[in-house]
């Protein structure tokens, strides 16, 4: 949904235009501020006809363009998908009991508007809709089918070795893998062994990270657990994965919090 909607449009509103369903605000150009196009875009009410042409066109550059085949159950799922961002609009997120989103909505992680506008520590807006250069660089990474998404089991035989494979036999390693909390969960079963095996089966340098977002608990640091309560916040984190590799064909990786102390 994502390829087709960023290789289809012209620009950064075009995109949000697609991508909530909603007519484009006048007076936006391939230079507003990302907050512009946000402030231009949170009041502005979806309209039932863009969707379902919006729809029809995704489909059009995936079966048609592509010549990708799309299941019964992936074009349900494609609908879904699109009626959210339909519905929820900007602030669009996932809810939770921790923080109130806008409107008092119970939420624990930021909508998507929070998401593109955010700074770094520098205050440097970086997301891929921060400037029409982020959006070029992204849609031309899209038409020229270089992000590939993959479907697979952290812990399962098949994924992530079957990328080690590709890298190696393309003289390459890994630069980064994101680990989202999926290792937290591996650690209520000894599935955790089995993905470390897989990472350990890579092509990796001194340079090789793991992006890990942590949850910080305040004075009592960094929590191995998955459970987000009030007052915690996110911190996002790189941790060398030949470290961790190292540690673990060792015997000195038992527990999550374990992993988290490898730096």
């Amino acid at each position: 949904m994502y390829k087709a909607l960023i290789e289809m449009s012209a620009d950064r509103a075009d995109f949000l235009s697609r991508l909530f369903s909603r007519p484009r605000p006048a007076d936006l150009a391939k230079t507003s501020t990302v907050a512009l196009l946000f402030d231009a875009f949170r009041d502005v009410e979806p309209d039932p006809k863009i969707f379902e042409d919006n729809v029809a066109a995704i489909k059009d550059q995936l079966t048609k363009v592509h010549t990708f085949k799309l299941t019964a159950e992936e074009e349900a799922s494609l609908n879904y998908i699109m009626k959210a961002f339909f519905l929820g609009g900007t602030s669009l997120g996932y809810p939770g009991p921790a923080q109130l989103g806008r409107g008092g909505s119970p939420r624990i992680l930021p909508t998507y508007e929070e998401l593109m506008v955010d700074t770094d520590d520098d205050g440097r807006q970086q997301s891929y809709l921060a400037t029409e250069e982020n959006f070029q660089i992204l849609q031309q990474f899209e038409r020229n089918n270089l992000l590939v998404p993959l479907v697979g089991d952290f812990a399962g035989t098949g994924a992530i070795r079957a990328v080690g494979e590709y890298l190696k036999n393309h003289n390459t390693t890994v630069s980064a893998l994101y680990t989202s909390n999926v290792e937290q969960y591996l650690f209520m079963t000894e599935d955790w062994k089995a993905f470390y095996k897989n990472v350990s089966t890579l092509p990796l340098d001194s340079k090789s990270v793991f992006i890990r977002p942590l949850i910080n608990t305040g004075p009592t640091g960094y929590s191995a657990s998955p459970q987000f309560r009030q007052g915690f916040h996110w911190d996002t984190l790189l941790f060398p994965i030949r470290d961790l590799v190292t540690a673990f064909e060792g015997g000195k990786v038992e527990t999550y919090y374990d992993v988290i102390q490898i730096h």
